[in-house]
């Protein structure tokens, strides 16, 4: 399911989540972005993707791409299809590095978890 691929502690609330919207008649239904910011999870808020910023940046692009193919110019066409390929190439970049940063930071919390647990064990081990 859609929201269930985004990071959080306790994906049956997204399910229990997702069974509400769908109950929700068309007029009152969500967009994508809203769903996304009502499911996110406060502490990982940095690591989440911007959404918005992206569609918004596309449809400029977009925008740019269709005045130029409506000009009849393929040169000026080539040249923002072009560009649109770089910002999103650069954009998948970014959101890369922040899921990536995101993975590394929860590794180390369990790492450091795990040795917290096992340095207990340990402890309680030698005390017996």
């Amino acid at each position: 399911t859609l929201l269930s691929t985004f990071p959080h502690s306790d994906l049956h609330s997204f399910g229990r989540l997702e069974q509400l919207f769908a109950q929700l008649p068309p007029k009152f239904a969500m967009k994508f972005g809203k769903q996304l910011r009502l499911a996110a999870t406060p502490a990982w808020d940095d690591f989440y993707v911007n959404y918005k910023e992206a569609k918004q940046l596309l449809k400029r692009k977009l925008a740019k791409a269709e005045a130029a193919a409506e000009q009849n110019d393929p040169r000026a066409l080539e040249e923002v299809v072009n560009k649109i390929r770089d910002v999103v190439a650069k954009c998948l970049k970014t959101e890369i590095v922040k899921y990536d940063n995101f993975c590394k930071k929860q590794i180390l919390s369990v790492e450091k978890a795990s040795r917290a647990i096992t340095d207990e064990a340990r402890d309680a081990t030698v005390s017996l």
